[in-house]
């Protein structure tokens, strides 16, 4: 393990712990063997085993602080995701996430989608859900970026010869199909591939891409795209 990779799963764990000392105070708890008690409802799932020292519950707020994804995670073996709404106050949904890593996290990307993500070394899978169905998810390997606006988003795709391309893609317009742009990107470390992306914009059409080439020198791209110039929320 290279000294960045620990560095990183030592910041990991810390934030954890910053996290659940965080939700704590605000949205005050209880767990016991298969049930998680918040916010004056019983969650209950057979994978809340409770033991100590052994689980995290964390909650992360969308933007507009209406929404709230609830989490009970079990480090590397078990998270179980529910979706609480701050404005009916009814019963959290069942966020139906299948676990397909190691670190567990949540992202908002505005304030109606979000995304259950799973990383370790080399990777992000992220699951992305609107809180309209989260019973239902695209799942994305490697987001750079993401618009919610124009449902638009950016990925970091290899292929089987570890040539790098940004894959332009809808979520929720599923009958529209991915475009695929190659960057000479840096790879003489695959693990750290997306983190050599280091700023992508989308524009009115298409999107400009900063990142690490060959020579290891930042270089700036802007590309044109169909996908986004068409796009309609």
């Amino acid at each position: 393990m290279t000294p960045i990779h620990r560095t990183l799963l030592i910041l990991a764990t810390i934030i954890s712990f910053e996290v659940a000392f965080a939700s704590e105070a605000k949205y005050p708890y209880t767990v016991s063997k298969g049930e998680l008690k918040v916010l004056g409802h019983v969650l209950r799932s057979k994978d809340i085993r409770a033991i100590e020292g052994e689980y995290f519950v964390s909650f992360e707020e969308s933007p507009n602080k209406q929404w709230v994804v609830i989490s009970y995670d079990e480090p590397f073996e078990r998270t179980v995701v529910w979706l609480y709404d701050k404005a009916s106050k009814a019963a959290p949904q069942l966020v139906k996430a299948v676990r397909v890593g190691k670190h567990f996290g949540v992202d908002w990307y505005g304030d109606h989608v979000f995304s259950v993500f799973w990383t370790g070394m080399g990777y992000k899978t992220s699951q992305v859900f609107s809180v309209k169905q989260p019973n239902h998810y695209k799942q994305l390997n490697d987001i750079v970026a993401y618009d919610p606006g124009k449902d638009i988003y950016a990925l970091l795709n290899p292929d089987k010869n570890f040539n790098f391309f940004i894959a332009i893609g809808r979520i929720f317009h599923t009958q529209e199909k991915e475009e695929r742009f190659p960057i000479p990107l840096f790879d003489k470390d695959l693990t750290a591939a997306v983190g050599y992306v280091e700023d992508l914009k989308f524009t009115d059409k298409g999107f400009t891409v900063t990142y690490k080439n060959n020579d290891e020198k930042d270089v700036t791209g802007t590309f044109q795209s169909k996908l986004i110039e068409n796009a309609k929320p």
